[in-house]
């Protein structure tokens, strides 16, 4: 579901960009062209992310990590863009450039991981794809993952503070006036955006906090990379096949003599071959819901 989202996601980015810039009746402003850029960005970020959650990122390890500085010019340009629209400042000026100062910084933190070659950069990644959580512990810079996630958290809550000065320096000095209804028209979208962006980082904020994916694989299925990097954790195929499958009774496995290939095809060909639910978490695995998986699931997940 999460993918799902992320894809539809960056088809709606698409469609506002041709909307703001290539429309027959696009108003190509500088604001529009900050916002478009906005889009473009996060679009990059969500591919990335697209390709973790769906194990592709094995066949492209060279663009893992691409987005992590990407992220930090997102924040600066929502703040650029309300202050356009509320004061009308068609151009930046020599101090607005400061703001990509996160970005450099972050981009210097990965030059050793942007270094590596393939081979390990496919190592890394492989990790990443048994366990998810690996992502917040291990270190890819000079400084580790944990930090980074800190001086995002950070600066996305110092401009956000400040984009929501705008709004409200904006009204009070428009208080006793009579503001245009189009002109209103944009204060209302500005709080919208702002607001979006606001439960952005909190969704953020929950999501580094809690570390955990769930994957629905009736709704996405888990694929060949993923089930290897399942293997590699439980030792086999066999012991993620579910023998109470109803395929598995119809079509009378139980007399046939399964290989580990044939363990994994039946896995690859439908969902409830899948002994569930799959638990990973910090390099170990938990799989089905026998009381002692369970109570062993548990501990782990409380000793995160």
């Amino acid at each position: 579901m999460v993918g799902i989202f992320y894809i539809g996601s960056i088809f709606c980015a698409f469609v506002t960009i041709y909307r703001l810039l290539y429309n027959e009746n696009a108003i190509k402003t500088f604001a529009n062209y900050l916002l478009a850029s906005y889009f473009v960005f996060q679009i990059s970020c969500l591919f990335v992310y697209v390709l973790i959650i769906y194990g592709w990122i094995i066949d492209v390890p060279y663009l893992y990590k691409i987005s992590a500085p990407i992220n930090f010019l997102l924040p600066p340009l929502t703040y650029l863009y309300v202050r356009v629209i509320l004061f009308n400042k068609q151009k930046l000026n020599k101090l607005d450039f400061l703001h990509i100062i996160p970005f450099i910084l972050v981009v210097i933190n990965y030059v050793p991981f942007y270094l590596l070659p393939i081979s390990n950069k496919k190592d890394i990644v492989l990790e990443l794809l048994k366990d998810i959580n690996t992502s917040y512990k291990i270190k890819l810079g000079y400084l580790s993952e944990y930090v980074i996630n800190i001086f995002r958290i950070f600066q996305s809550l110092i401009y956000l503070i400040f984009q929501w000065k705008l709004i409200i320096t904006f009204n009070k000095q428009n208080k006793n006036n009579a503001v245009e209804k189009q002109i209103n028209n944009v204060i209302k979208w500005l709080r919208v955006f702002t607001s979006l962006s606001t439960i952005s980082l909190i969704a953020f904020i929950l999501l580094a906090s809690i570390a955990v994916v769930f994957q629905d694989i009736k709704e996405q299925h888990i694929n060949a990379k993923q089930l290897e990097a399942l293997r590699e954790l439980s030792g086999s195929y066999q012991a993620l096949f579910s023998k109470r499958a109803r395929l598995y009774n119809e079509r009378a496995l139980k007399e046939q003599a399964l290989s580990e290939e044939n363990f994994k095809s039946l896995i690859l060909e439908h969902y409830t071959f899948l002994k569930r639910p799959v638990i990973v978490n910090s390099g170990q695995i938990f799989i089905g819901n026998s009381k002692k998986v369970v109570a062993q699931a548990k501990v782990s997940l409380q000793n995160k």
